[in-house]
């Protein structure tokens, strides 16, 4: 299932709770003084050390549209290791290859 698909559930079954999320989210990006690549790549790292390959999917495809690479990306996953273990980037990296192939697509 894509991240999409998921935030949309989330949304019909929790709608108040969606829209509190989708407003913290708002408010902590315009009040950031980081740029959306940077941002993006910061929540990849995040999110890899929480084992979350679905946000690190949702994260990783808004990084490559701020202009990230797939070579970014996978650093930035890799400095996950030191704190949540290579664990965490084994159970990330798969989707990583996702985004690359659908990446590549985009770019023929």
């Amino acid at each position: 299932m894509e991240p999409k698909e998921i935030m949309k559930m989330f949304s019909d079954k929790l709608p108040q709770v969606q829209g509190a999320f989708a407003n913290m989210m708002k408010n902590i990006s315009e009040s950031s003084t980081l740029d959306a690549r940077t941002r993006e790549l910061v929540m990849v790292a995040l999110l890899t050390s929480q084992k979350s390959p679905f946000g690190v999917k949702a994260h990783g495809r808004r990084a490559l549209d701020a202009g990230a690479s797939i070579e970014d990306i996978i650093s930035v996953m890799s400095q996950a290791i030191p704190i949540a273990g290579i664990g965490a980037i084994m159970d990330c990296l798969p989707v990583v290859y996702e985004l690359e192939e659908c990446n590549e697509c985009r770019n023929s």
